[in-house]
Order: structure tokens, then C-alpha cells, then sequence
């Protein structure tokens, strides 16, 4: 049963910042609560899209599941 957890499992210590431009739609998942497997799997498909992934934060949270997360807690 292991074997099949292995390319799921990770072990960071608390505060390990994530790449989101390496980072699976799993690994993806550990950002938000709210984030859902589909719009981490749009993030990937977006992030496969750009030449050199996400260039910085203000691009990362401009990306649609994103962007629409952060609308959701501001109101």
C-alpha cells in the first residue's frame, strides 16, 4: 500500500515554502483549503502554458482559481 502512497506523500518541516512553478496539483492542494483538485490541476495547465512558469508572486495569484479564491475571502 505504500508503494502506491509513495508520489503522493511529502514531509516538509512547518513553514517550507512551495514552488508553485514545480510543485504537482497535489502538492498544490496544501495552499488553501477552499482549493479544490480541479483548479489545482488548471494551475499546472496554466503554468505548462508559460514559457518560464510563473515569474513572480503577482502572477501566480493573477491566475484564475487563484484570483477567484482570493475574491471569495475578501468579501
Amino acid at each position: 500500500a505504500y508503494t502506491a502512497l509513495k508520489p503522493y506523500i511529502s514531509a516538509l518541516p512547518y513553514g517550507t515554502l512551495l514552488n508553485v512553478n514545480t510543485a504537482s496539483d497535489y502538492a498544490l492542494l496544501t495552499l488553501d483549503p477552499k482549493l479544490t483538485l480541479k483548479e489545482t490541476k488548471a494551475i499546472v495547465r496554466i503554468r505548462e502554458t508559460l514559457d518560464d512558469g510563473f515569474i513572480s508572486t503577482e502572477s501566480f495569484y493573477a491566475t484564475g482559481p487563484i484570483q477567484a479564491l482570493e475574491e471569495s475571502t475578501v468579501e
